[in-house]
């Protein structure tokens, strides 16, 4: 009678328990007893099996107990992975396992501030389980407090026992991980890093997430105990890397603090020894990302398609370079768009440019077939497959372990053992690439900036790549079996409202266009260039792309440093170009030629326009372009025509333009005096010489007229 009274109160309390919250009962637990399950082997148990649950039931009430007990409870097996999801939410009492039973905890005495460890083992064969299923477990701790009549329910730890004996293992549940190995960009057109304060000092934040600790150190570590997975890779991390390991570097300081200044570091270790462990990670296959992973949404919507043909191609040189020989594990079939969405505009880009055959798309991107959807998916009209990563997987392994690392993983064990039981009974069974019978596939990929600890994530790829029902394949091996037909595509509205401004994306192709404008095409071929124009602007275009990286997404004005490093940058190339003149030049006729230097101080040619223009082209005008192409380091002795229409001084600016139109350097000012007078005071000039003349000439006609008269008169009078 009184061992049904305590059982009685047991599951009086434990169904008390299933009406809170995980958050409640997170709220309340400081204030309580609790039971904490350590371990819980083997993962997924066979009937030959052995199932042995460790743990510590700790005392934080401030009362002391006696005889502290613990017991095993098992419910039913879930029919869905909807009715997981619920027993998850608000667990429900189950029945007593016999044995073991109500097993006494050490001495039975639990004092405050103090932990009871405990060891519950028994043998699946005397579960009696029906079949294969994923059972709801609880571990139960009930304990008596100083002046009770009787023992009372202290705590209940729930989770879930998958039991797939092998006759239920196969085929196995194909299960690809896509971890991110991505960061923000961090190299400005400069070349100086963007920094953090790490230990005291100021890092390049690249080189930080590659340290024992960081946030890339620790996923690439992680990676190493997976029998297959794939990461996504920005070419960002990898030049960054490569330039911060090859020798000294510099590192700018932080924004919110605008007096600080650059620091130069030494060439990283760490970052050379992550791009080595990267290399030889055999296991691990790769899906390169565009060049800073640009924002494919905001840049079309914005017409500047040219950005992302530039990003490709900068992200196939850089990761060809950068990887070496591991570059042979790069899979180009495959797309992972910003967001895991895409709109129309973007679905045509990545079908017709970029003729993916597989799209990694996150689960709200196409309207779910029932509870147990597959990773590999077709929609009308669509081309390529589309890869959905499983919502409630994702989430699992991106919340973490909270607490308690080994429960949260046998939640997520749980939900896998129940995604491949469903699948065997689902009514349209899938089959593989020779007609044998294929498990629909299931695909974890959490967001591009996880930060998970190593030991979560080497936990989670170690288990699942152990357990018997489970596959570990790369993400590529989801195009190879058949898809589960859908509706259509949707971009949901949290995509479209985190897209980069259209002045964000207006301003960095700005100064891409432009950057690409500096160096006639001509130049490239010219093999006596201390520098290829390509390789002159390349750090310009390579900041223009940063600038409209998806990393921005949410934050667009994190972008504002790398555009004004790159219009800063472009800049100066310009100001290198120059235009001397004499400050003033004199005319002595209608027309004239001034003297002009051309000056280029760029490692490569460049072709430029020089023209002349005035405020008043009444009085003085110029007809002539003058075009020249001035190499690397030369001065070039040119002369523009110029007409003045009138005496004076009148200034002039020469200012200097490429081919295309863009200015260069600063333009010069120059004065023209012109001494040549005008028509109408020629005009004047030669009348009032004429009338002069005529007066000059009438005179001599009169004094000859009069000299004749007076010696006719002096002859008459000698007569």
């Amino acid at each position: 009678m009184a061992e049904l009274t305590v059982l009685l109160l047991i599951g009086l309390s434990l169904t008390l328990r299933a009406t809170l919250s995980p958050a409640q009962a997170a709220d309340t637990a400081p204030a309580q007893v609790s039971v904490q399950v350590e371990t819980l082997s083997p993962l997924s148990p066979g009937p030959k099996d052995t199932l042995r649950i460790t743990g510590r039931v700790f005392e934080r009430s401030g009362a002391s107990l006696t005889q502290v007990q613990v017991s095993l409870h098992l419910g039913n097996a879930v029919t869905s992975r909807t009715e997981l999801h619920g027993l998850r939410a608000q667990p429900v009492a189950q029945g007593l396992v016999e044995p073991p039973g109500q097993q006494d905890v050490g001495d039975g005495k639990l004092s405050p501030g103090h932990a009871l460890p405990f060891t519950l083992s028994v043998k699946i064969s005397d579960l009696n389980l029906p079949g294969a299923g994923v059972y709801p477990i609880q571990v139960t701790a009930i304990g008596k407090e100083q002046g009770a009549d009787r023992p009372r329910d202290l705590d209940a730890a729930s989770t879930f026992l998958p039991y797939i004996p092998s006759t239920a293992t196969r085929p196995a549940t194909p299960l690809a991980w896509l971890v991110p190995l991505a960061a923000d960009p961090s190299q400005l057109a400069d070349g100086t890093f963007t920094g953090v304060t790490s230990r005291g000092e100021q890092q390049a934040s690249i080189v930080a997430a590659v340290e024992p600790g960081g946030r890339l150190r620790t996923l690439l570590d992680a990676l190493g105990s997976a029998k297959v997975a794939t990461a996504t890779l920005d070419p960002t991390v990898v030049q960054a890397l490569a330039s911060t390991s090859s020798g000294r570097y510099r590192v700018a300081g932080p924004a919110a603090i605008p007096t600080s200044k650059q620091v130069s570091h030494s060439a990283s270790a760490a970052a050379a020894s992550w791009l080595a462990d990267l290399r030889a990670a055999g296991a691990v296959k790769l899906i390169g990302l565009p060049y800073a992973d640009p924002d494919v949404e905001a840049l079309l919507h914005a017409g500047q398609p040219g950005l992302l043909a530039d990003a490709a191609q900068r992200a196939s040189q850089v990761l060809k370079l950068g990887l070496l020989s591991a570059a042979d594990r790069l899979t180009p079939t495959i797309a992972v768009p910003p967001s895991g969405a895409v709109d129309a505009v973007g679905l045509g880009y990545y079908q017709s440019t970029v003729q993916a055959k597989g799209l990694v798309l996150r689960a709200d991107s196409v309207a779910p077939t029932g509870d147990n959807p597959s990773a590999s998916a077709a929609v009308p009209g669509v081309t390529p497959h589309l890869l959905l990563a499983d919502d409630v997987l994702t989430k699992q392994a991106a919340a973490g372990p909270g607490t308690n690392p080994r429960m949260a993983e046998q939640q997520l064990i749980a939900e896998l053992a129940e995604a491949h039981l469903e699948d065997r009974v689902s009514e349209t069974p899938t089959t593989g690439s020779d007609g044998a019978a294929a498990a629909r596939p299931l695909l974890i990929a959490p967001p591009s900036g996880w930060s998970p600890s190593a030991a979560w994530l080497s936990q989670l790829l170690s288990d699942t790549g152990r357990i018997s029902w489970l596959e570990q394949v790369p993400v590529s091996g989801l195009l190879a079996g058949s898809t589960d037909p859908r509706a259509g595509l949707t971009y949901p509205a949290v995509a479209a409202a985190a897209e980069l401004p259209p002045s964000t994306v207006d301003a960095g192709a700005a100064v891409a266009n432009a950057a690409g404008q500096l160096f006639p095409r001509s130049s490239a071929k010219d093999a006596a260039q201390p520098q290829s124009p390509a390789s002159v602007v390349r750090p310009i275009r390579d900041t223009a792309l940063a600038t409209v990286s998806s990393r921005w997404r949410g934050r667009s004005s994190r972008s504002d440093a790398f555009l004004q490093s790159a219009q800063a940058s472009l800049l100066g190339l310009q100001q290198q170009v120059r235009v001397a003149a004499s400050p003033q030049v004199t005319l002595t006729s209608r027309s004239g030629r001034v003297p002009v230097t051309l000056e280029n101080d760029l490692p490569a040619a460049v072709d430029v326009s020089l023209v002349l223009t005035s405020l008043d082209k009444s009085r003085v005008s110029s007809d002539t372009i003058v075009r020249r192409t001035v190499r690397a380091g030369q001065k070039v002795q040119v002369e523009v025509e110029v007409k003045a229409a009138s005496a004076g001084t009148f200034p002039v600016r020469l200012a200097l333009f490429t081919p295309d139109g863009l200015p260069l350097g600063v333009p010069a000012q120059v004065l023209v005096r012109s001494t040549t007078y005008g028509v109408v005071a020629t005009v004047f000039t030669i009348v009032a010489l004429s009338v002069l003349g005529l007066a000059v000439l009438i005179r001599a006609l009169r004094g000859t007229v009069r000299r004749s008269r007076r010696r006719r008169e002096l002859a008459q009078a000698s007569s």
